[in-house]
């Protein structure tokens, strides 16, 4: 896989993963905060993995 690919998927499931914890929040099916910064942490590390190489997307 070349790096736009990587970078595309890794922002995408930080997206994904940010538009989930929202949802589910909203829908009150999120027992403790524990789940929710679990989840926004995989978000931000994907976020990080994504813009690691500065000349991922320009």
């Amino acid at each position: 896989m070349n790096k736009f690919t990587m970078s595309l998927i890794f922002n995408a499931i930080a997206l994904g993963v940010g538009v989930a914890t929202l949802v589910l929040s909203l829908l009150n099916q999120i027992d403790n905060v524990k789940q929710v910064i679990s989840l926004l942490s995989i978000a931000v590390i994907c976020l990080s993995l994504s813009k690691f190489d500065k000349n991922t997307i320009n």
